[in-house]
């Protein structure tokens, strides 16, 4: 870790999560089917730098990806979530499940 946070490489090799999964998980330019689930924090720009609570969020976006749901289902899920409680409660919610 870099200081700042963590870069893609090391959030693809801690998360087991493709780049490009991460790439639209976190970025917000719809045209190319980012879906902006996670916000990320101002970074340098060609250096976005991943916080613990952002890796946290991301690792909450694979278990779900990996247990079956898209990435638009995990995005309503999250946007749910933050309009009922925060991700916390999705947290939660999940691990109940």
């Amino acid at each position: 870790m870099e200081g700042e946070g963590w870069q893609i490489s090391e959030v693809v090799a801690l998360l087991g999560m493709g780049r490009r999964a991460i790439q639209r998980s976190c970025g917000q330019n719809l045209v190319s089917g980012d879906l902006g689930i996670v916000r990320v924090g101002a970074s340098k720009p060609g250096r976005r730098s991943y916080d613990a609570d952002e890796l946290a969020q991301l690792h909450l976006v694979n278990v779900m990806n990996q247990d079956g749901m898209d990435l638009v289902s995990v995005r309503d899920a999250f946007l749910r979530a933050q309009d009922t409680g925060g991700i916390g409660a999705l947290t939660v919610v999940f691990r109940e499940a």
